[in-house]
């Protein structure tokens, strides 16, 4: 009888005599251990996370550009001598849609003049337009898009520095409604900040769309741009 009364005593004190010692306490700081590693996680995902879009369209060095100073130097070899040049003011009273500045508001347009004759209407081809800080050459590639006034593409300089700013490049026609133009941007030592595609109307000129941005522009230049 003394047997059986004192085995469960004994069971309980060989259980707590056998029991694992627990490990001391955490010190407070270890407890936030978990929440440092998930910040450091994030902060490593963050630096090596894809750029921004104006990071993207901007490289370490000068971007190559649409149009070289011979493409130029050929379009107005191949304009020369189809007709006289006429320097025209021009004032708007209505701004175009992608336009940012205050209205009426002026532009120097520069053009070679065929007039019309035994029923053949007047030819009116584009050179550039030049504003107070910027002027737009027009490029032409071929002799048809001369006559049709509908340019190849464009390159927008500084009047003070001669910096390439901007560039355009006819890309398709849209039935009905107008042209596409690839548009670039470039920055002071020439990389590119900005570029899109940009709807430009047929009888307006105006810039009406613009799709695939990427960047950001520091001025708009192919508000108003020849359309035919």
């Amino acid at each position: 009888m003394m047997a059986l009364f004192f085995a469960p005593v004994l069971l309980w004190l060989c259980r707590n005599k056998l029991r694992r010692p627990q490990p001391p306490p955490l010190p407070g700081w270890t407890k936030l251990l978990p929440e440092l590693c998930l910040a450091m996680a994030v902060s490593c995902s963050s630096r090596t996370s894809p750029s921004s879009p104006r990071q993207a369209v901007t490289p370490s060095q000068p971007a190559a550009h649409l149009w070289s100073k011979e493409d130029i130097g050929k379009s107005l070899q191949s304009l020369s001598g189809l007709g006289g040049v006429i320097t025209r003011q021009n004032t708007m009273e209505m701004a175009p849609p992608f336009y940012k500045g205050t209205v009426p508001f002026s532009y120097i347009d520069k053009a070679i003049y065929l007039p019309g004759g035994l029923g053949s209407p007047a030819i009116d081809i584009p050179l550039y337009h030049e504003y107070p800080n910027w002027r737009t050459l027009f490029i032409y590639t071929s002799n048809m898009s001369a006559i049709e006034g509908l340019p190849d593409g464009a390159q927008t300089v500084d009047t003070q520095t001669g910096r390439v700013l901007a560039e355009a490049k006819r890309l398709s026609l849209v039935q009905g409604q107008g042209f596409d133009i690839e548009e670039r941007h470039y920055g002071p030592v020439g990389e590119l900040i900005f570029q899109c595609r940009s709807r430009i109307s047929f009888g307006t000129g105006w810039k009406v769309r613009e799709t695939d941005a990427m960047g950001k522009k520091d001025l708009e230049y192919y508000f108003l741009f020849p359309s035919g």
